[in-house]
């Protein structure tokens, strides 16, 4: 489909040119007369945005040699996936996992993922949200400490 609009001054309210928008396969591109180069309004569709998430609640527990997390949000409509991460120093997070969402759900949804690899030393899980347009959700972190005399639990984030 094919589209020209009349573009006009904001001060004078004189025509300036004519724009040609074209509509190909769901995408809008547009291309000014006499522009050598289009100018970039919003790189969104092409680089995600990291939105906080929405969580009731987030927890991470021992399990016979795992680690299991469980979490609720507070509505997830257009989720497509979760993703769990793991980190040693709380900086450089590794994908150890993936949790299909509800891209329906308009109420409280509860998922849970178990680590079956725990590391031996101090872990940090975190989630992330990302929706069915690649906009990604940042969600809070726990720490696990892994003792020899046994594991302790603390939160970063609380609720």
């Amino acid at each position: 489909m094919f589209s020209f609009i009349d573009l006009y001054s904001p001060l004078s309210g004189n025509k300036l040119r004519k724009l040609l928008v074209v509509v190909l396969a769901g995408a809008l591109q547009s291309c000014a007369s006499g522009y050598q180069q289009p100018q970039v309004v919003s790189n969104s569709l092409r680089t995600p945005e990291v939105a906080p998430m929405e969580l009731n609640s987030f927890s991470v527990a021992p399990a016979a040699q795992a680690v299991e997390l469980h979490w609720e949000t507070v509505a997830e409509l257009g989720c497509a996936y979760f993703t769990v991460e793991r980190s040693t120093d709380n900086i450089s997070f590794t994908t150890i996992g993936q949790v299909p969402g509800d891209d329906m759900a308009i109420a409280p949804t509860t998922h849970e993922f178990t680590d079956r690899q725990p590391l031996a030393t101090t872990a940090y899980y975190r989630l992330r949200q990302v929706d069915l347009n690649g906009i990604v959700h940042a969600g809070p972190t726990r720490t696990y400490d892994a003792r020899p005399e046994g594991a302790s639990w603390k939160q970063l984030a609380r609720f």
